[in-house]
């Protein structure tokens, strides 16, 4: 077993990868920078995770939920390793020095859930990704489904909803209305 499935099942207790964790993960412990799109749940993290384990250095997320980073940062600390957040609900002071920390680190690769061809061009632009290899996922999620209704009077939605509801016994689910 090699290294990164190694650190995939006593790490995170996964006895094996999701489509494309692995390819990403050896192409980025190659050195090489990369711009992974893949659906939210798709497993974006593992693909820097383990890398950030297997490699010298810092490395760096950016990510736009605070709360989703919050979550990582304690999971990883539960584990045993090492993990900061820098955002705007740090003290300046405490993100000064992830900052330090960080500016003589080297590890790139972005990875986002949506992007189109407008901000993938920016992504590699700002993070200045040398050449990056682009991972597309697919985002075919068999365990989700979406249904799109015509505007229903209101006795006539509530039925409608409750028919969803009944259909799926025992599943999660969220109904959008307007």
């Amino acid at each position: 077993m090699d290294k990164a499935h190694q650190i995939l099942k006593s790490v995170f207790g996964y006895d094996s990868f999701r489509p494309l964790q692995k390819d990403i993960i050896d192409h980025i412990i190659t050195g090489k920078d990369a711009l992974v799109l893949m659906p939210t749940g798709g497993g974006k993290s593992i693909c820097y995770q383990i890398p950030a384990l297997m490699l010298d250095g810092v490395a760096l997320v950016v990510s736009p939920l605070i709360s989703l980073m919050k979550d990582q940062v304690d999971a990883l600390q539960a584990n045993g390793i090492a993990a900061e957040a820098l955002n705007s609900s740090n003290e300046e002071y405490f993100n000064r020095i992830i900052r330090t920390r960080c500016q003589n680190g080297d590890p790139r690769i972005a990875l986002t859930a949506t992007a189109d061809k407008i901000t993938k061009s920016d992504i590699v632009e700002q993070l200045r990704l040398n050449n990056p290899r682009i991972f597309f996922s697919s985002f075919d999620r068999p365990n989700l489904s979406l249904d799109v209704r015509k505007a229903y009077r209101k006795r006539e939605r509530l039925r409608t909803i409750l028919d969803v509801i009944n259909r799926h016994p025992n599943e999660s689910g969220i109904i959008y209305c307007l």
